[in-house]
């Protein structure tokens, strides 16, 4: 499907089905899956000097600062240049799309797509209690203390606020995609790879 690497970044709520898709891809391209959240657990559990940093604000349920961000973010998607990768929690502030640019430009390359998976807050807390009664957690993976219904829908107006410049900044662009994420995950995935394959053609 593609003659170079691919660099995509996936965007959404959590609990939104972003990760499920970003997985899919991975296989399916042969692209890396790079997740921001796993990317600073793994700091945080190795106890190196940016996981101290960004531990510091993770416990406290802030937003890491971006320049903490950039400096974690950097090496892991050096790795990745060559096969390509698909971006999974970044960016998340409005600040941060220049950023991620500028650090490709640098290495000779550009973003190719952004894909908004767009699930209302209805369909996420929908999700939340089917998965309650089942007796599994929301923030699978994460360990997060508070998953009390207050506290998802406080993240998710929080993400609502950030999030709608930086999909002003990927549509001025013209690189980013809308897909409607409250369908089934394979169906999702089927539209997904027809929009990647229309940008590589091009």
């Amino acid at each position: 499907m593609k003659n170079k690497p691919l660099y995509l970044v996936i965007i959404g709520p959590s609990g939104g089905g972003k990760g499920t898709q970003a997985k899919l891809l991975e296989k399916k391209l042969g692209i890396k899956h790079i997740s921001l959240g796993a990317v600073f657990r793994k700091e945080i559990e190795k106890k190196s000097k940016l996981g101290k940093a960004a531990k510091r604000f993770v416990v406290q349920g802030l937003w890491v600062p971006t320049e903490i961000v950039i400096a974690t973010l950097k090496p892991v998607l050096r790795r990745a240049l060559d096969k390509g990768f698909i971006l999974d929690g970044f960016p998340r502030l409005p600040d941060q799309p220049p950023l991620l640019d500028e650090f490709l430009a640098k290495q000779g390359g550009r973003l190719d797509l952004v894909i908004h998976l767009q699930v209302s807050t209805q369909e996420i807390m929908r999700r939340r209690e089917n998965l309650a009664k089942k007796g599994k957690g929301f923030y699978s993976g994460q360990k997060r203390k508070d998953e009390s219904r207050e506290a998802i829908i406080s993240r998710l107006a929080a993400y609502e606020k950030t999030i709608k410049p930086i999909l002003a900044y990927y549509r001025k662009k013209r690189i980013l995609i809308e897909v409607d994420g409250e369908r089934k995950v394979k169906l999702i995935h089927q539209e997904v790879l027809q929009l990647v394959g229309k940008k590589v053609k091009k």
